[in-house]
């Protein structure tokens, strides 16, 4: 049968019961097959990861992301979706499929799950989701689907894995009080986490602030609650510190998919777990908002190293889909992330225990040359004049000068703590991006000057009149020209900060994203569209990356390498031209600054 009309999306809905030997069972009872329907369209959630990770739903994109914030109404996504030309019979049914099978285990695990506020089931409804597509789901047995667990299967067991000679723990932590009975704060709505976190006060919650997540996911906690963790771990055991995690890694070579479970998904392969690690890719909670993001995507464990002398970030293990998919970062003390805890043995740390190292910054304190003689090759920063190895990375340190001009200094002392850091790592000025109000002075004030003079000159028949608009004119040519600065300073931004995530482009530098632009034919048929329409895809690659929810959109950027094509065409060239000069330009670089600029704001309040 087809799925042609909507009246078929209730037949196909007991088709799938049926197949999931449901039919009549307890776990939907009460529910008609139009609530199953609305129900299961909720559930499918995340659209990104779905298209990305499972190729048949991709032509459903469109409307995926418009249910990203999608309420229970008269009609499904299903529904939709058969209204939909580019959606094949076959993707509905995979999609249709997907969305009851995850209601399926919402219902199982949360009997009130249909009373839940719609946030909740939100999330409830993307953990098993993206758990269902990391696994099995495409070999699933609907017979057998009544047998899976998905909140019981990986919780019961405590283990112990040896890893570089550090016993850590097999699954986070669930503990809501320190090793000496105190409770922290457990906070149990957005809003209160938020609260918390700008006050600095320790708290933790649950995965959707719903406790049956506890035993698979742990619980998530803010640094402060790591802190006083730290001062009282449970007995037995302790808080891991950087080094530990530098250790962890060093010792996996940085094989991301080796620290990750069987079902985690990274660079279009699932983990493997050879390590025993046994990571959960569980996403985080914002500090300032208080809701959890990116469940399946990104994720972190918290170390007890703090970071700066502002004291308002700290060290974490963060763990991502790209590249090793495991790394060192420095993020701010009121996210909430998980906790991996370590048998209490002897600390491993590249540091040796009772000495203190200086950093740079002191020796010039203490009137000392900074950087004489020894520096970091990974690195790229100057070190203490006798420094044996680098305390940012604990690469060892070799003799001469670093070239850059910015350094990264950190002190540390014998237990792997940062004391204080002080960090630059632009020079001032890089970075920045010019204001955007000149060009647009240029280009419309042109406009006007141009045109008003024009029809001044037409009325009167005066041509020296026509001069004087010719000033808007050649406004709205260096208007152009002022292109080029933001192109550079775009693909500049995106560059260095992916470089930080460990992120390349094919466009390897900002002289390059203009400078090909000048080459006849080339820049045409291939450069423009790799300059402005591959631009906003890299820059959502690099927020993706660093965690922010800002993405800027594909448009206009994406359709001003096809206006320049059409615009070789006689005739059609003057309509094109008015269209890229007054319309793309202005809304590329609009978009372009502002998706930046809230970047930045974003990694200042992390």
């Amino acid at each position: 049968m087809t799925l042609s009309s909507k009246n078929n999306i209730g037949k196909k809905v007991e088709e799938i019961l049926i197949d999931m030997r449901a039919k009549g069972n307890p776990i939907f009872a009460g529910l008609s097959v139009q609530d199953i329907s609305l129900l299961a369209s909720e559930c499918i959630v995340e659209d990104v990861f779905v298209q990305n990770h499972y190729s048949k739903f991709r032509n459903c994109s469109l409307l995926m992301s418009t249910r990203q914030l999608y309420k229970v109404n008269a009609q499904s996504l299903f529904e939709d979706l058969i209204e939909d030309n580019n959606v094949s019979d076959s993707e509905l049914n995979d999609c249709l499929r997907l969305g009851v099978v995850v209601l399926w285990h919402a219902l199982k695990s949360f009997p009130h799950f249909t009373t839940l506020p719609y946030e909740k089931r939100r999330m409830v409804s993307v953990y098993f989701l993206i758990i269902l597509l990391n696994g099995d789901f495409k070999e699933i047995g609907f017979n057998y689907i009544d047998k899976s667990n998905y909140l019981g299967e990986y919780g019961n067991v405590e283990n112990l894995i040896d890893i570089g000679s550090t016993n850590w723990a097999t699954k986070n932590h669930a503990g809501p009080r320190n090793g000496i009975g105190e409770s922290l704060i457990v906070v149990k709505d957005s809003n209160s986490w938020a609260e918390a976190a700008e006050r600095g006060l320790p708290a933790c919650c649950s995965y959707a602030f719903l406790s049956e997540f506890d035993k698979v996911l742990g619980l998530y906690y803010n640094w402060y609650a790591i802190e006083e963790m730290t001062k009282n771990p449970p007995e037995g055991w302790r808080v891991p510190t950087m080094g530990d995690f530098e250790l962890l890694l060093e010792t996996v070579n940085n094989d991301g998919l080796s620290l990750k479970r069987e079902d985690q998904f990274q660079n279009g392969e699932n983990g493997t777990n050879a390590s025993g690690f046994s990571a959960l890719v569980g996403g985080y909670v914002y500090s300032d908002s208080g809701e959890f993001d990116n469940f399946g995507k990104y994720g972190g464990l918290w170390s007890s190293t703090t970071s700066d002398s502002e004291n308002t970030r700290a060290y974490c293990l963060f763990m991502g889909p790209y590249d090793n998919g495991g790394n060192l970062a420095i993020q701010d003390k009121g996210l909430g992330f998980n906790l991996r805890l370590i048998k209490n043995t002897t600390i491993n740390s590249s540091l040796k225990s009772n000495s203190t190292i200086y950093s740079p910054v002191t020796n010039l304190q203490n009137g000392n040359p900074v950087g004489s003689g020894m520096f970091c090759p990974k690195c790229q920063i100057n070190l203490e004049p006798n420094a044996k190895f680098c305390t940012d990375c604990g690469t060892s340190a070799v003799k001469g000068v670093s070239t850059k001009e910015f350094q990264k200094t950190t002190i540390w002392n014998g237990d792997s703590k940062v004391i204080s850091t002080t960090s630059e790592d632009y020079k001032k000025g890089e970075n920045k991006i010019s204001n955007p109000k000149p060009y647009f002075y240029m280009l419309y004030g042109g406009l006007v000057i141009f045109t008003l003079f024009g029809l001044i000159a037409l009325i009167t028949k005066n041509s020296d009149i026509f001069i004087v608009g010719a000033i808007g004119l050649w406004a709205i040519l260096l208007a152009q020209i002022y292109i080029y600065v933001f192109i550079y300073q775009f693909w500049r931004f995106v560059i260095d900060e992916g470089k930080k995530v460990g992120l390349s482009f094919e466009v390897e530098t900002p002289g390059k994203a203009v400078g090909y632009l000048f080459i006849p034919f080339y820049n045409i048929f291939v450069w423009t569209f790799k300059v402005f329409r591959e631009f906003p895809l890299a820059f959502n690659r690099v927020a993706e990356a660093k965690g922010y929810k800002v993405r800027m959109p594909l448009s206009p950027a994406s359709n001003i390498p096809v206006w320049i094509l059409v615009g070789i065409i006689p005739f059609v060239n003057i309509i094109t031209s008015i269209a890229l000069i007054f319309f793309a330009n202005p809304g590329f670089i609009e978009q372009g600054v502002s998706s930046i600029n809230q970047s930045k704001k974003a990694e200042a309040v992390r």
